[in-house]
Parts: structure tokens; sequence; C-alpha cells
């Protein structure tokens, strides 16, 4: 798993890559969720997720990714979502995590449209 972070004045960028398999490896996901504290200090007006880079997923990686939108939710931010290709982008719209959240196919699509 690869975790990248990026200010840019109000908006915060989490750019997740490669495996977000977790089952079984808890430090991983605790990794994850320690980025997402980081990611939320200051706080940002809003948070632009990038999937796009993650190549598997699993249960457990996608329970972790839910948290990411209720603690957004309880501190007033807005959430922008670019979606993964292939069977990770299947398994998170299967389940309906980022439904009421806007989803792009491009980091460059979500940080151009208007905030919400």
């Amino acid at each position: 798993m690869k975790i990248e972070l990026e200010r840019r004045g109000d908006c915060q960028i989490i750019r997740l890559a490669d495996d977000l398999r977790f089952w079984k490896q808890p430090e991983l996901e605790g990794k994850l969720l320690a980025a997402f504290d980081a990611a939320l200090a200051g706080p940002p007006r809003e948070v632009v997720l990038n999937l796009l880079e993650v190549l598997r997923i699993d249960s457990r990686g996608i329970a972790t990714l839910v948290r990411l939108p209720i603690r957004c939710a309880q501190r007033n931010i807005g959430l922008k979502v670019v979606m993964p290709r292939g069977v990770p982008r299947d398994a998170i719209k299967h389940i309906h995590i980022f439904d009421p959240w806007s989803t792009f196919e491009d980091e460059s699509s979500a940080l151009g449209s208007s905030a919400q």
C-alpha cells in the first residue's frame, strides 16, 4: 500500500495506490487510519480521495475506506472520490460506499469541479 498526502490550499488530497487488502494485516489498516487523521487535521474544506492506482482491495480494505466519509461528515468536510478501475471499482460500486459523494475518473477532474 502506498499513501501520499498533498495539501492544496483548502483541499487535502489523499492518494492511495497498490494493494488495499488488509485481511490479517491490521498494521496496514492502522497506517491508513493514521493517514486519514493526518489529512483531516487543520481541517481542510474538502478532501479528494484518489483511488485510481488501487489494484487490489478486500472487504477489510473497503471497511477501512468507509471510515473516511464518516469522519468527513462529522467535521463538515466535503469529499470527492477518484474511483479505481477494474475489480476494485466494481467492488466499491457494488456496495455503494461513495454514492452520496461526487466521483470522478481522474484527479484533475475532481480538483477542477466546484466545491460541494
